[in-house]
């Protein structure tokens, strides 16, 4: 499937939504999909990642954490390789 779409609209709730709870949230749904689509989720994962690293600068904790979970979750999923980045 394409993904595409639902890729774009969470990431433009990372980067813009002012609510810390929305952006959470929206993070967390990233980390379920790379977890249930794996390497089919290569092709978005890397499109979000760099919005992820940016909002790591964000003081929230809750932000934060769901930030690390998402990006191991990328990780261990098989979204992406070493040799991506």
């Amino acid at each position: 499937g394409d993904y595409t779409e639902l890729t774009r609209a969470l990431k433009k709730i990372i980067e813009k939504d002012l609510n810390v709870m929305c952006v959470s949230r929206a993070i967390d749904c990233v980390a379920k999909l790379a977890e249930g689509l794996r390497s089919l989720f290569s092709k978005e994962s890397r499109s979000i990642i760099p919005s992820l690293l940016d909002k790591a600068k964000d003081k929230n904790k809750a932000v934060l954490s769901s930030i690390g979970k998402t990006l191991d979750t990328i990780w261990m999923s098989g979204c992406v390789l070493l040799g991506d980045y």
